[in-house]
């Protein structure tokens, strides 16, 4: 029998319109390359795929997607984001849904839910309005739980991870230390024999990245800005806020690169702030060695060329414990990390004896980076495609593709959900 696949995205990435910038959606870039991978894998599989609708995007996915081939046996399904989200009860009629799904329903062998929080919504669709029950396949990419809350406690997450982690047929974690955490967690709240059907049905599969894609050759010719090649360039991809925020990009920012500039003036920053919560013209007025170099969120391609052209990347994430996609698409492209010596982040660094690493109460941030700007200084190079490279990264680059690139973990995964 041949497969079909349904995927729920979970997207973050809108304007204050709340148009949805899909290109600089981290959550529909892991989608798509997802997708295309098991496309790759399973030559007669097909998927849909739930988008926003039309009117509600910044670009049409058939935009993004039409250089791939294999994407001819996607099909998008628009939909209203927040229709569904909001209902529970086993009554509420679906009708948005079910007239996209109505077609195909009883087609669909597995269902893909990057929001767990909706896993029972979906389960209550299918049952009661197309009497099949395909396999619910969930993944964790934000996980809540008390001890390391995301959201207040009056609307925290982790009851419906719980119930959605024992309903599905298998689970994926954004990361290791996020499952171990949250099964770490799971031990204080429920029984034994419950935290071990959640275990024996779960797995991590990083929310990774596209090498080839990151890979992707620059067109020059859609680029707004060139970059210096007289400084070392620190990237700050991540979100940006006025106060502390999970990233702790501001932290960076705002006052360690200060500071750091007061000591020396040989490199400079770019930052990335995709989600536009603060103006980069504001940023620049805070941020000393801060670029000033277009006032909105840079595209895809122009996001590739900072890759290239940076010599270290900065995560700092303390609270979530995945760290971020860019960090693992910097370290592709060539860029060594300031990391915290804290969950995923340490994890990778034991795993390569990578030296630059800070404190997790920041206490030696500037240190380290300034370290790391004498090493670049010191060890990097240009290669023939002009993408700056260190001869001695620790072998960071080589453990990133084997344990996060899709090409080298979407084949295990397909296996576990049963699709191969």
């Amino acid at each position: 029998m041949n497969k079909r696949l349904l995927i729920q995205t979970q997207l973050s990435n809108y304007d204050d319109l709340g148009v949805y910038i899909l290109e600089n959606d981290s959550g529909w870039n892991m989608c798509v390359n997802r997708a295309l991978e098991m496309l790759k894998l399973d030559s007669t599989l097909k998927i849909d795929i739930l988008v926003p609708k039309y009117d509600q995007v910044k670009t049409l996915p058939e935009e993004l997607t039409q250089k791939y081939s294999d994407f001819d046996r996607v099909t998008f399904l628009q939909q209203q984001l927040t229709d569904h989200a909001i209902k529970t009860r086993f009554d509420f009629k679906y009708d948005d849904l079910e007239d996209l799904l109505q077609s195909h329903a009883r087609e669909y062998t597995h269902t893909y839910l990057n929001d767990p929080c909706l896993m029972t919504n979906y389960k209550t669709l299918f049952y009661k309005s197309f009497n099949c029950e395909p396999k619910m396949i969930t993944h964790n990419h934000f996980v809540d739980y008390p001890e390391e809350r995301k959201v207040p406690k009056q609307v925290e997450y982790f009851w419906r991870h719980i119930e959605a982690a024992v309903r599905s047929d298998f689970n994926f974690w954004q990361c290791q230390s996020s499952m171990l955490g949250f099964f770490e967690s799971l031990e204080k709240y429920v029984s034994s024999s419950v935290l071990n059907c959640i275990k024996s049905k779960s797995e991590e599969w990083n929310d990774g990245y596209s090498s080839a894609e990151i890979n992707t050759p620059i067109n020059a010719y859609e680029l707004r800005f060139e970059l210096p090649k007289d400084k070392i360039i620190i990237f700050v991809p991540n979100r940006v806020g006025r106060t502390n925020t999970y990233t702790n990009c501001d932290k960076f920012l705002f006052d360690y690169a200060n500071k750091l500039y007061e000591e020396r003036q040989d490199f400079v920053i770019v930052f990335g702030n995709p989600s536009q919560k603060i103006q980069n013209r504001e940023i620049c007025n805070l941020c000393k060695p801060a670029l000033d170099l277009i006032p909105d969120t840079f595209s895809r391609n122009e996001y590739r060329y900072v890759i290239r052209n940076s010599h270290i990347n900065i995560g700092l994430y303390n609270l979530d414990r995945f760290g971020g996609t860019a960090a693992l698409e910097c370290i592709d492209l060539g860029c060594l990390p300031i990391f915290l010596n804290n969950f995923e982040y340490k994890r990778l660094m034991d795993a390569t004896d990578y030296r630059f690493r800070a404190k997790t109460d920041f206490s030696d941030i500037i240190e380290q980076t300034s370290k790391l700007i004498d090493y670049a200084k010191s060890d990097s190079y240009r290669d023939t495609d002009g993408i700056i490279r260190f001869k001695n990264d620790f072998g960071l680059r080589k453990l990133i593709y084997e344990t996060c690139a899709f090409e080298s973990t979407t084949k295990r995964a397909m296996q576990r959900m049963e699709l191969l």
